[in-house]
């Protein structure tokens, strides 16, 4: 999901698309778990 955010995020906005997919996906992030998980690199490398 962070690489989705990442890759979108300019056009609709981290917080928005968050927003979208939290009730949508079970178990999705938090703004602070998104954060962290950009810090950690989580997500970030190509597939």
């Amino acid at each position: 999901m962070i690489r989705y955010i990442e890759q979108h995020k300019d056009r609709f906005g981290a917080e928005v698309i968050r927003r979208v997919l939290r009730p949508a996906v079970s178990g999705f992030l938090t703004s602070s778990g998104y954060r962290r998980g950009l810090t950690a690199g989580i997500g970030t490398a190509a597939p």
